[in-house]
């Protein structure tokens, strides 16, 4: 049995909030071409590292952290996922198929988790293939496109696939959506949660571009906020 597989590199980007207290960022005669630089650190504070900010020099406006102001976040996620077509004798274009991935809150505090990007990476592909392009379907363009979502499915245990989905997201038009759109859910302490693809439409490789198969690679981008 043949099949297309399409192989993804998962990038987390994580949201700290580190202290309670607003940071404001100022820089001496601002011009449109000028910058500050702000240093940041990720870590828990301690009292006898030569690089902690002197908060005593007047040139620092802020104080240090205390315990309850700085937390740690802590998840669990798959590295690699992939999603694939395989061919089938009852269905002319093939059979979608995406296995369940699972992302967990190892942390105390509660967190809040969106998709911020889906991007597809050019990568080395063989004379028998063609890319793979994440977008909606306009045939005759030498494009195989695929319309891809993303589900996160709040309860995975359950049978019915209609019954489980909780959130989708169109990822043909991931740069369109707002915050709200791309968020997948809430996790609370040591809860873990479910992310899956799904598509009904896409084209075959071999009428559109006269090739075997179509794949690429696509670095999707997660944020981890905690839950004030």
């Amino acid at each position: 049995m043949k099949k297309f597989k399409f192989k993804m590199l998962i990038v987390m980007i994580f949201v700290l909030s580190l202290n309670q207290h607003s940071l404001d960022i100022f820089a001496d005669k601002p011009t449109q071409n000028e910058s500050t630089i702000l240093d940041g650190e990720i870590g828990e504070w301690d009292p006898d590292l030569n690089d902690n900010p002197n908060f005593d020099n007047e040139e620092v406006d802020g104080h240090i952290p205390k315990e309850n102001e700085y937390y740690t976040i802590s998840v669990t996620v798959p590295v690699n996922m992939e999603f694939l077509v395989l061919h089938s004798s009852q269905l002319v274009f093939g059979k979608f198929i995406s296995p369940m991935y699972t992302i967990k809150n190892n942390g105390s505090k509660n967190l809040s988790v969106s998709l911020d990007s889906f991007v597809r990476e050019d990568s080395n592909i063989d004379d028998l293939s063609t890319p793979l392009y994440i977008e909606r379907i306009n045939s005759k363009d030498n494009r195989t496109q695929m319309e891809l979502k993303m589900y996160g499915v709040e309860d995975f245990n359950r049978d019915e696939i209609d019954e489980i989905i909780d959130k989708e997201i169109d990822l043909t038009k991931i740069n369109q959506l707002s915050d709200t759109e791309k968020k997948l859910y809430e996790l609370g302490a040591n809860e873990k949660k479910g992310i899956k693809f799904y598509s009904d439409r896409w084209e075959l490789p071999q009428v559109e571009n006269n090739k075997e198969k179509a794949m690429s690679n696509f670095n999707a981008g997660f944020i981890f906020s905690i839950v004030r």
